[in-house]
């Protein structure tokens, strides 16, 4: 997912003729970061796919090969068949999973910091909080909280701010970034029993618990989300750019 054409025009157009064209740069990096997270998202569902398809393979191979020949065995070369090549560099597929899942997270939760701040330049104007402010969705609400054209996109905002799928999205990309523990478990077994797991363990963070999830299941919800959520503020930013708060001072 990337913002089409269709919509990222017509917005930086209207950025423009309402004076707050520093808003610009946040809707072409608005329009990165979905790329990178959909990149991520399918990255994740093609990997795990392959995945399985190689294990089952391998199995059926080992399984002919015994009945043929009256024994099989199983190396480290069977183990590592379900490896990514990638321009020649041999990737432990299940470090690759982990890797992905977070960088999936990490992408979703950039997207919708710079949603705000599209909001935040685009709207506010010259009253505009600095872009390392701290606490942005909370102080953008209270800022358009008493403005009447703004009263839809209030609501869209407080929506956001108490959705669980943005809590669990924040809580997951804050507990990596500041306690740097891995939460993904990749578990698959070919040969004893039936074996399936891809979980983003349960943790804990800021005295909230989020239990274990699938993560594939977890990955699509918030990858649904994050594109809903930008669809429909968008449409929003694009009806309100003309009340901007304050721009009487810039030229065109």
């Amino acid at each position: 997912m990337t913002l089409n054409s269709w919509k990222r025009n017509p917005l930086e157009k209207k950025l423009a003729e309402q004076k707050v064209y520093d808003a610009w740069q946040y809707v072409k990096s608005l329009h990165e970061t979905l790329g990178y997270m959909s990149m991520s998202y399918n990255l994740l569902n093609k990997i795990y796919e392959h995945r399985k398809i190689v294990l089952e393979s391998t199995k059926n191979e080992i399984f002919h090969n015994a009945m043929e020949e009256g024994n099989a065995s199983i190396t480290q070369v069977e183990l590592n068949r379900t490896n990514l090549d990638i321009a020649g560099y041999q990737i432990d597929d299940v470090a690759f999973l982990r890797k992905t899942t977070i960088e999936f997270f990490h992408y979703a939760r950039v997207s919708m910091d710079v949603l705000f701040q599209i909001i935040n330049a685009g709207l506010l104007g010259d009253e505009a909080y600095p872009v390392t402010d701290k606490g942005l969705l909370k102080k953008v609400l209270s800022k358009i909280n008493s403005i009447y054209d703004f009263a839809n996109l209030k609501q869209q905002l407080s929506q956001i701010k108490d959705d669980n799928e943005f809590k669990y999205l924040s809580a997951f990309d804050n507990y990596i970034k500041h306690i740097k523990t891995i939460l993904i478990t990749v578990k698959n077994s070919f040969m004893i029993g039936k074996v399936d797991e891809f979980y983003i363990n349960e943790f804990c963070y800021d005295n909230a618990f989020y239990k274990q999830e699938e993560a594939l299941v977890k990955v699509k919800e918030i990858y649904d989300y994050v594109i809903n959520t930008v669809d429909n503020i968008l449409e929003e930013v694009l009806n309100q750019v003309p009340n901007c708060l304050d721009n009487s001072q810039r030229i065109q």
